[in-house]
């Protein structure tokens, strides 16, 4: 008796093991999408028939996607918000691409773009679109992280990442060695690979930029997330470093809400100090 239990024990546990092995996961994945016939070697239907099966099940998915993402629009829009025509060219592909979009997360991204684009037309590119919808959930929590250390500056809404300066030499000392300093964005969770990957997606240009000469004396107004930073340069010939984001990357933020990284901006302020009369309000903040 006992040895018969100790057999229906361990018949009992392969059977859970079984639940979680490869091959019933791969089962599992078959029947969900219907494409198990030939696992299963379903003998009383015809692959056409199987075949009309599955493409139901997808078209179904499909329809139940884009209701949640109608849902996801219609609490994000307002009843004081005036409607605006949407564009049927952009709103064909808008469905087209959205349809597949089963992540909750993502669904309301989706949402807030038809929101934004019912009430304000032309805010979102079919490229734009196009480049939501093939970033992964990873991706998306990189690009959020990038947003999160960018700012603009006064009268460019472009974003842009600052990452140092130099001092160029003056033109009777040609032979003498740029004076820079650049910011690890590595220190801030955002290795240099982080960038590359953003740039491969269209949301960043691939080169580190500078900016056009500075004015000594003549402040550079910068926004970093409604907090507001001032730069005096303290002399001549001096440059910022930055990266910045392409228009599609610059659409694409408009849906990430960020918090300010203090620690970037300690950093980068003690940086700026040496060559730059710095005036920021995000210590009182934090």
């Amino acid at each position: 008796m006992a040895d018969a239990k100790s057999s229906l024990d361990k018949l009992s546990e392969k059977s859970e093991k079984q639940l979680f092995n490869s091959k019933h996961k791969t089962l599992a994945l078959a029947r969900q999408y219907g494409i198990e016939g030939s696992l299963t070697n379903v003998a009383n239907t015809t692959v056409l028939a199987r075949a009309k099966k599955r493409m139901a099940l997808e078209l179904s998915q499909k329809q139940h996607n884009l209701e949640q993402i109608m849902l996801a629009t219609h609490s994000e829009c307002g009843e004081d918000d005036a409607a605006r025509e949407v564009d049927p060219d952009w709103m064909t592909a808008y469905l087209r691409l959205a349809e597949t979009i089963s992540s909750k997360n993502m669904q309301t991204l989706w949402g807030k773009i038809l929101a934004q684009e019912i009430t304000s037309p032309a805010s979102y590119s079919v490229r734009a679109l196009e480049t939501l919808k093939q970033m992964t959930n990873r991706e998306a929590i990189i690009f959020q992280k990038l947003c999160q250390l960018s700012s603009t500056f006064s009268g460019d809404p472009a974003r842009k990442i600052i990452t140092g300066y130099v001092r160029l030499p003056s033109s009777f000392q040609l032979f003498t060695p740029l004076h820079s300093q650049k910011l690890s964005l590595g220190k801030f969770r955002f290795p240099y690979s982080n960038l590359m990957l953003m740039a491969d997606l269209g949301l960043i240009y691939q080169s580190e930029l500078e900016s056009g000469e500075m004015s000594p004396g003549q402040p550079l107004n910068i926004n970093y997330h409604d907090l507001p930073i001032s730069l005096v340069p303290n002399g001549k010939r001096l440059k910022l470093y930055y990266y910045k984001f392409t228009q599609v990357g610059n659409e694409l933020s408009k849906l990430i809400s960020n918090d300010a990284l203090v620690e970037y901006v300690e950093e980068l302020t003690l940086m700026l100090e040496r060559e730059f009369q710095v005036t920021s309000s995000i210590k009182s903040k934090a």
